[in-house]
Order: C-alpha cells, then sequence, then structure tokens
C-alpha cells in the first residue's frame, strides 16, 4: 500500500451495524459476477468522529488501516525506520479506548508488512491483519487483550507470546495478478481481500472463510474483479 502522509483522522465517518469496517468507496461498475457486500453503505464508526491519536505519529509510525471492537479502536501502522541491526522495523497495532479515547496498547507484530488492512472477526475473536506477498496473517484477538492487561506493550516475536499468533495459509498471493494483499473486509464468513499496484489494476478477490480443528483455511468463490487504478 502507497505510504499515506498527514492522515486526519477526525473526519466524520460511520459504521454500519457488522461492525466490519470498509472505508467509504464508491466502486467503478462491476461486470463480473461476483455476490459483493453493497461497499458504498460500508462505512466507519461515528464514534470516531473528531479522535486524534498523536502516539502514532510520535513514534513515526504512518497510519494503515483501521477497526472496531465493541470496545477499542484498532489502528494499524508502519515505519521506514531501522531497527539496530539496520533492517526495517516490524509494523504495529495501536489499541485505543473506543469510549474516551485513551490508550490501551500496543502490538508490535512479527512482520514488516505495510499492514494497510485489518478486520475482526467477532465472533470468533480473530483478528485479520494483511501482510507481506499477498498473505493474510491471523491472530487471537482474545489472547492479545489478555497479555495486554498487564503491560501497554506486547512483541509477538518472542516465543513465550506465540498464542497470540494463529497460523494459517490464507493468501491470494496465487489468486491476483498484483500478488499483494493491500486491504480486507470480512462480512458473512466471507473474507474480501483487495490488491494495489503503482502500475496496473488492483483487483478484489472473494474467500470463504471455515474453522475446522483450529485450523483456518479459505476457498476462492470467484475470478478476481478489476479495480482501475
Amino acid at each position: 500500500m502507497n505510504q499515506i502522509k498527514n492522515i486526519n483522522l477526525t473526519k466524520k465517518i460511520k459504521l454500519n451495524s457488522t461492525n466490519f469496517n470498509t472505508p467509504n468507496l464508491k466502486l467503478p461498475p462491476i461486470t463480473n459476477k461476483i455476490n459483493t457486500p453493497n461497499i458504498e453503505e460500508l462505512t466507519f464508526d461515528d464514534t470516531l468522529e473528531d479522535k486524534k491519536f498523536p502516539k502514532i505519529t510520535s513514534d513515526n509510525y504512518i497510519v494503515q488501516g483501521i477497526t472496531t471492537t465493541d470496545n477499542e479502536i484498532l489502528i494499524s501502522a508502519y515505519t521506514n525506520e531501522l531497527n539496530d541491526l539496520g533492517q526495517k522495523q516490524n509494523s504495529k497495532i495501536y489499541i485505543y479506548n473506543k469510549e474516551t479515547n485513551d490508550f490501551k496498547g500496543e502490538i508490535l507484530l512479527n512482520n514488516n508488512a505495510h499492514v494497510g488492512g485489518l478486520a475482526i472477526d467477532k465472533e470468533n475473536n480473530i483478528l485479520y491483519v494483511t501482510g507481506n506477498n499477498g498473505k493474510i496473517n491471523t491472530y487471537s484477538y482474545n489472547n492479545i487483550i489478555r497479555n495486554l492487561k498487564y503491560v501497554d506493550k506486547i512483541d509477538l516475536n518472542y516465543e513465550y507470546l506465540s498464542d497470540c499468533i494463529i497460523p494459517n495459509n490464507i493468501s491470494v498471493a496465487d489468486l491476483t495478478q498484483v500478488g499483494t494483499a493491500s486491504t480486507i473486509c470480512l462480512k458473512d464468513k466471507y473474507l474480501y481481500v483487495a490488491t494495489f499496484s503503482g502500475t496496473k489494476n488492483g483487483e478484489l478477490v472473494k474467500l470463504k472463510l471455515n474453522y475446522s480443528n483450529n485450523e483456518i483455511t479459505t476457498k476462492s468463490v470467484s475470478s478476481p474483479i478489476d479495480i482501475p487504478k
């Protein structure tokens, strides 16, 4: 996902009853047959109106994705800053109290992806976050919140926090020409993944989610839809 600068999170935004957050986008007419939600009706939560999140910019991180639970606001961000080994620092998810806007904690992820999209499966308490090379990473939100009761920052690169990471093979790398995962939306046990490219059209893929034996699997249920750049 392209670097986003000077993001104004004070713009009035609203959310439909699903609480699965997708920007209020107006897409061009779609000719391929795909049963997608009405994206024009998917908007952000109005409780985000006039909220500001200064800690993210003070950390030199760049805002990418946003979603909400019943009680929290989650914002994903990446940075171009390097660590002591000269490697790009890993991305983060910042968590704020939805009512008071108080900072609750941050998650240092186990990758340095642009994390352009994130979504919560509230029924199963699973956090979906776009990763590198077309992958969608999954995390146990229950376990994350449990660990944040004692500290205000957790680093998922530590072994003792491995129960926060849910292994999966979800990827759109082989399903699209672009092969990246830029943003996502979750609705009715379907995962909608959009790709981004600076030189060609993006694509939208619909994946059916299946939870079985503590594993998450997906099945593509449509051909990718072109999204003109």
